[in-house]
This record gives structure tokens, sequence and C-alpha cells, in this order.
């Protein structure tokens, strides 16, 4: 195989990827969108071509995951038990 070809076959790669991560991520929020491609690898430039989006939008949406992750960490309190604590 040449250079040209290698070339081609890499293109062509990434156009099955994706039409792949678009598949898995239809439908679904923007938001889940974010969180599906990011764990699969791509950076949020990657992901922001891949929906039509800004990458600073893709990097706000991962910034409101990873805070929305951290609050709900083990030996944190659930949102019911802190709202039944309010309540008694």
């Amino acid at each position: 195989m040449d250079d040209t070809q290698f070339r081609e076959l890499l293109k062509r790669l990434d156009v099955v990827s994706r039409l792949l991560a678009l598949n898995v991520v239809g439908g679904k929020k923007f938001i889940e969108q974010v969180r599906i491609l990011s764990s699969a690898g791509l950076k949020p430039k990657e992901i922001a071509e891949l929906l039509g989006k800004t990458s600073h939008n893709v990097s706000v949406q991962l910034d409101r995951l990873r805070k929305r992750d951290s609050e709900s960490e083990p030996g944190e309190q659930s949102d019911q038990q802190t709202s039944h604590a309010r309540t008694s």
C-alpha cells in the first residue's frame, strides 16, 4: 500500500467513525451526546465538529457534567435525603 492509498483509507475510516458516532448519539439530548462522545475519547473540538456546535459550547457542557458527577459522588446525601432532612 502506497502513501496515497493509505491517506485515502484514513479518510474513509474517518467518515465511517463519524457516521457511527452520530448513529450512537442520535435522538439524545445535547448534554448526553457530549457525555457519550467524550467517554469514547473524543476531544471537545472533535465533538463540536461532529455535532455542529462550537468547542466552547461543548467545553461548557463537559464542565457541567463534571460538576454534576462530583456532586453525586458516594458519601454525599442524595437529593431525596437532603430534601427530607429539610422538611423534618
